[in-house]
């Protein structure tokens, strides 16, 4: 498992990164359909009030390991349920993370521009992205960026 210490800054998404599941597919859908943002945030509250999600737990026991910066760098709307979410998944009171909500319909470039913006405002050189968006992880790539696929790390039922 990867020690995240030796960064500066960890960025990391969370639908289909931290959380996912069904609630999570039916949110995107539901985006995509309908483009509402007061249903996109009674779906985000009913997530997080109702703990309609999957962790990705290999993830989460990372994070909760890391003494680093954590920015969750979402595509979301900002929405106090998201910060309830990740609170109730990351329990650990001393946890340092901050969330940059978007509100984008391009987060391939709309989280690079943001994970460059932070690199040179806080002179962050060392960072690393945890990002399902196969679109995301090239970009960050091509600027020198550890990247990985959290999608691999999903737990699923065996046999």
């Amino acid at each position: 498992m990867r020690d995240l210490n030796q960064y500066d800054v960890i960025f990391c998404d969370i639908d289909d990164t931290l959380v996912h599941g069904v609630w999570t597919d039916l949110m995107s859908v539901t985006w995509r359909i309908f483009r509402n943002k007061l249903l996109a945030e009674i779906l985000m509250e009913l997530q997080a009030a109702l703990h309609i999600f999957k962790s990705n737990q290999k993830l989460r026991h990372m994070l909760m390991q890391c003494k680093k910066p954590i920015i969750f760098l979402t595509a979301r709307k900002e929405c106090f349920a998201t910060h309830m979410l990740l609170k109730f998944i990351l329990d650990k009171g001393d946890l340092d993370f901050s969330i940059c909500s978007l509100a984008t319909d391009t987060p391939a470039v709309d989280k690079i521009n943001k994970i460059v913006f932070f690199m040179q405002t806080c002179m962050y050189d060392k960072v690393c992205l945890f990002d399902d968006n196969e679109e995301v992880r090239r970009a960050a790539s091509q600027l020198d960026i550890d990247v990985f696929d959290p999608t691999t790390m999903f737990e699923e039922k065996v046999g």
